[in-house]
């Protein structure tokens, strides 16, 4: 069993790449949405993963934004990050 004090859903853009459907997600973006669970309650948010110069880097960290424009703060704990395709339907209660 898997407990987690933070779950962040990212939906990203992605392409197959070949015949065998290898996907490719684009994990370096300006702004795209997703949601973010704590404490029995869910969000909605953006992220963002640009460089200081405006360019999409790995070595930044990505930035999670609630709908006001403020960076959420993720609470103590285990984290998870999931990555759904954009289109897919993010079901919960």
């Amino acid at each position: 069993q898997l407990a987690f004090a933070n779950v962040i859903v990212q939906n990203t853009y992605y392409e197959v790449r070949d015949p065998k459907d290898y996907l490719y997600f684009q994990m370096h973006d300006d702004t795209r949405d997703g949601y973010f669970f704590t404490q029995g309650k869910a969000i909605h948010i953006t992220w963002e993963k640009p460089d200081d110069q405006g360019i999409a880097s790995n070595y930044t960290p990505t930035r999670y934004y609630d709908d006001a424009g403020n960076e959420i703060v993720i609470n103590t704990g285990k984290t998870a990050i999931c990555v759904v395709e954009d289109g897919d339907e993010v079901l919960f209660e």
